[in-house]
């Protein structure tokens, strides 16, 4: 991602007023618990309100076809690297009919994890009580008690990890799907959208030639499918690589789900706590923030006004991984809150959660905002692989399906993987203005414009505020490609 480039042009944000967060004042700021940097709830909304009072000047310059951009990221990023990326993301959107704005949060693993070992019990925050100290006394034991889950669940994550090298390999697996439920459930319902039935011969093989599926009304439900394609030759290194490591997966996978699953649950308490902060609930009764509304409550109540007062601007919103738990949560906030386009990168919300919320507001007869779920290819969603193929594969949902949160139905699974939502897709709502969409299998990407993301983090490696980045009106034999930014 970008961080220095020219300045901006005409119609882009002005220099921030507030001198603390960055070089311009497009942003949010969301510290840990949503109660920093304002000291009260007169200046938190003085804050908010210059962000929209900056907007208003430039809708009132802008050239016709104007829009606001907003974008939230997703967990495992930092406060800082989320500024830096807001900060070079402002700097290279250069159309003045475009105005880029930013909710950045903080999601580091480390202070998620380090906030549920000191504080975080139970769904209460004892930070700043009476009795924070005790509370945090007690850390010893929370973390011998993550280390032994992590530890007594190692068998059943070592086989669902053998799983993967299975899946992501036809050489080793075969055709079969009767091995992997799942995948066959997957086969089977895009044989559904494709011939209307699921018994038509010759059987296709989706994962290798992909499917683009129009929105038609008559067969099958009536949204946009589009699968890439996975074109790549056997690779007998990659293999053998895969289970070269698999020992040190085997040994690091007890780490990762013993810290990474509570870290996983104070993310999420991270993306409540913004609308609602914990000081609210427990606190001593002279505490300040007692009874606040949190920053990103006052912030989704003025862009309502804001869209209200503006009718020649649309809004289109584009999420990240667990910024969509947060937009998820404006919406039940919000509900009459005017989107045009609203896109879900790699979703780590539940399909559940979207039902409820962003999803009930698009069955509403009368929105006409056009819904894209962006996933990764199948195979790339069970390939992925952090720190040199160690620990276990698989990308940030997969590892939220497997262990981190685990699911009580299929419909808890989490959105963002393009299996799940095509086989929960009755939970969608059923119009064409919903788009599923997969990117192609490209490894690895050589120099120029690639087939699309390859990895859970690799969305923001592109132009995603661009349409042409969510279309899935496109033909299976010219899939597009797409610039990656420059580092």
């Amino acid at each position: 991602m970008p961080v220095s480039s020219p300045a901006p042009a005409s119609g882009a944000p002005t220099t921030a007023v507030i001198g603390e967060r960055s070089e311009w004042n497009n942003a949010l700021l969301i510290k840990s618990d949503a109660d920093e940097p304002i000291e009260n709830a007169q200046k938190m909304r003085a804050q908010v309100q210059s962000l929209f009072t900056l907007a208003s000047k430039w809708a009132k310059d802008a050239p016709p076809g104007k829009r606001i951009v907003l974008f939230i990221h997703g967990g495992m990023v930092t406060l800082k690297n989320a500024e830096r990326t807001a900060d070079g993301l402002t700097r290279i959107i250069k159309d003045p009919a475009t105005y880029p704005m930013f909710i950045n949060w903080e999601a580091g693993p480390f202070s998620s994890y380090l906030r549920h070992l000191a504080y975080e019990r139970n769904g209460v925050s004892y930070r700043g009580t009476s009795i924070a100290f005790p509370t945090t006394l007690g850390s010893p034991l929370i973390l011998l008690s993550d280390l032994g889950r992590g530890i007594s669940r190692l068998p059943i994550n070592a086989i669902l990890s053998a799983g993967k090298i299975l899946q992501t390999s036809e050489g080793l697996s075969g055709k079969s799907n009767k091995i992997f439920p799942v995948k066959g459930q997957l086969e089977n319902t895009l044989t559904v959208l494709e011939y209307g039935t699921e018994n038509h011969v010759p059987r296709e093989h989706f994962l290798e030639d992909g499917l683009v599926h129009p929105a038609n009304g008559h067969r099958g439900r009536n949204i946009n499918v589009a699968l890439g394609t996975d074109k790549r030759s056997p690779d007998p290194i990659v293999v053998a690589k895969s289970i070269v490591t698999y020992p040190a997966k085997f040994a690091t996978e007890p780490l990762l789900d013993a810290l990474g699953t509570p870290a996983w649950g104070n993310m999420l308490r991270r993306t409540r706590s913004m609308f609602h902060p914990s000081e609210n609930y427990i606190a001593q009764a002279d505490h300040s923030h007692n009874n606040q509304i949190g920053p990103a409550t006052l912030f989704f109540q003025e862009l309502d006004k804001f869209m209200q007062s503006h009718p020649d601007v649309q809004l289109d919103v584009i999420a990240h991984s667990m910024g969509t738990i947060v937009m998820n949560e404006a919406f039940v906030l919000t509900p009459d809150l005017r989107v045009r386009n609203l896109v879900y990168m790699g979703a780590a919300c539940s399909i559940r959660d979207f039902q409820a919320s962003a999803g009930r507001y698009l069955t509403d007869p009368k929105c006409k905002t056009n819904f894209y779920n962006l996933s990764l290819h199948p195979r790339a969603e069970l390939d992925e692989s952090e720190f040199k193929g160690i620990p276990m594969k698989g990308s940030l949902l997969v590892w939220i399906d497997e262990f981190f949160q685990a699911p009580e139905s299929f419909g808890d699974r989490t959105l963002g993987t393009f299996e799940n939502a095509v086989i929960a897709k009755d939970f969608l709502p059923d119009n064409p203005r919903v788009h599923l969409k997969a990117f192609p299998m490209q490894r690895p990407c050589k120099p120029g414009p690639c087939l699309g993301p390859q990895t859970h983090p690799d969305f923001t490696t592109y132009a995603f505020w661009k349409p042409d980045f969510w279309t899935t009106d496109y033909s299976i034999e010219k899939e597009p490609k797409y610039p990656k930014l420059s580092k």
